[in-house]
């Protein structure tokens, strides 16, 4: 088994105690260590892996997506994606362990040791709550999930091929907002690349407005080109936990009026607005993702669907 520190001899042995269920939540995670960890974690025992893939972060180095292919590969073994994580949180039934560590070979002592922390503590209402909120907030990784954010990464490494050497702290150069709360709003997203070009007196007043707030969740870092760049937000979108559940939606054929309808039924839309709303998500899904979905116009009326993988 691989040699590692004082904390993580801390987490395999409360993987250890599991004998229902394990939940392991960090942000950034690497598979030397998660197959450390699978490697003393029973088959039967059901296990949660929940973090947050950014291409940026990934093509650093800092996490691998690659941890997918070992997970999927296991029994009752789900991988979550948790677009705004921060927290480091570890539980086995009853047994928990939070604090600052990821789930890396630096953070648990098996390379050039960071100071971290991790305490154990009792499972309580508090962490039953916490628990529900990140799950409410996570999707589901899939071989799509994962292959779309394989090829967006692959055109960061193209773009940037030192990034993965740079000396920095990516955590520390990154600031998270939360996407869960926000829904695009610039009406033709061609034209969130020319502000995000800082291009943005080519853009009406309120186009600019709209690209503005929306680059601000976004959050993506500067300098890329137009391919990678839309490559970057069709990533983000397949994270954010309502896109999602809209995206599921349209895993058969729907009409614009279905689309709208449910939009309102997830709470975040009034009615008056639901027409807004839902053509500029359905725009930035097909600018964006052009690869994923299908328009067609029978009968006067807009049909969306999601293409067969």
């Amino acid at each position: 088994m691989e040699k590692v520190g004082q904390l993580g001899n801390k987490l395999l042995n409360l993987c250890k105690k599991g004998n229902k269920e394990v939940i392991l939540v960090a942000p950034f995670i690497k598979v030397k260590i998660i197959n450390l960890l699978l490697s003393v974690i029973s088959e039967n025992i059901i296990l949660y892996c929940i973090t947050r893939w950014r291409p940026d972060e990934i093509a650093f180095g800092v996490s691998d997506i690659e941890v997918w292919n070992d997970i999927k590969d296991r029994e009752n073994s789900y991988l979550l994606l948790c677009s705004n994580l921060h927290a480091k949180y570890y539980r086995a039934d009853n047994n928990c362990l939070i604090g600052s560590a990821n789930l890396t070979e630096k953070a648990l002592g098996v390379i050039q040791p960071n100071l971290e922390l991790l305490f154990a503590v009792p499972y309580n209402e508090y962490f039953l709550q916490f628990e529900e909120n990140i799950f409410l907030n996570s999707i589901n990784v899939n071989e799509q999930v994962y292959l779309e954010m394989f090829k967006c990464v692959k055109l960061l490494e193209h773009e940037f091929p030192n990034m993965s050497n740079q000396d920095k702290d990516i955590k520390n150069s990154l600031i998270q907002h939360n996407l869960n709360y926000w829904l695009p709003t610039l009406r033709n997203p061609e034209e969130l690349y020319i502000a995000y070009s800082d291009n943005l007196e080519k853009l009406s007043p309120s186009a600019q407005i709209s690209a503005k707030q929306d680059l601000y969740y976004l959050n993506i870092p500067p300098g890329f080109s137009r391919k990678t760049f839309e490559a970057y937000v069709g990533i983000l979108l397949l994270q954010h936990p309502i896109l999602k559940k809209i995206d599921n939606f349209l895993d058969i054929s729907r009409r614009f009026g279905a689309i709208r309808n449910y939009v309102i039924s997830l709470s975040f839309a009034e009615r008056e607005e639901a027409d807004r709303i839902t053509q500029t998500i359905l725009r930035w899904f097909m600018y964006f993702l052009p690869r994923r979905y299908e328009r067609f116009v029978p009968n006067f009326t807009e049909v969306f669907k999601k293409k067969k993988e």
